[in-house]
């Protein structure tokens, strides 16, 4: 089932580039706000709920042809752009209705959800916290490798 999203995601992503849709679609929220800080905040905003609603691979595959060029649009590097990804949808993951990890660990500890949600609200702000410094300090995702790679 995983594999068939993965082939579909990527076919999906093929039409997205060949009809030219990230292009458009930059147009069109460039139209909205031309601010970096909002474009993010919308950015996190979808990632956020792409993460609860499907699987980390596929979503990666969906929405980074889409949204690649509006983060270039405005001066996000591609290694800032994947680190807020996958931090988001990883959020995503643990985020209810399908949050997939929340089943996992019900599974393993015996606890209904709702009392792992109850525990996991700190764990959130701390997330969230680290969300909001990874996506608006670039610094943070870009100063290791910059050392490594030069």
């Amino acid at each position: 089932m995983v594999m068939a999203l993965i082939g579909v995601s990527s076919a999906f992503g093929w039409v997205v580039s060949y009809l030219r849709i990230p292009m458009k679609l930059t147009n069109f929220m460039m139209s909205i706000s031309s601010n970096k800080i909002v474009l993010l905040l919308l950015i996190n905003l979808l990632l956020l709920v792409m993460g609860a609603l499907m699987d980390m691979i596929c979503s990666i595959l969906i929405i980074t042809p889409i949204i690649l060029p509006i983060v270039a649009a405005v001066g996000v590097t591609p290694l800032q752009l994947g680190v807020i990804m996958i931090f988001n949808l990883g959020i995503g993951l643990m985020t209810p209705p399908f949050g997939v990890l929340l089943y996992v660990c019900s599974a393993i500890s015996g606890r209904n959800i709702e009392q792992l949600v109850k525990a996991s609200v700190p764990f959130y702000i701390v997330m969230f916290g680290a969300l909001l410094a990874i996506t608006f300090i670039p610094q943070l995702t870009t100063f290791l490798p910059g050392i490594l790679f030069g």
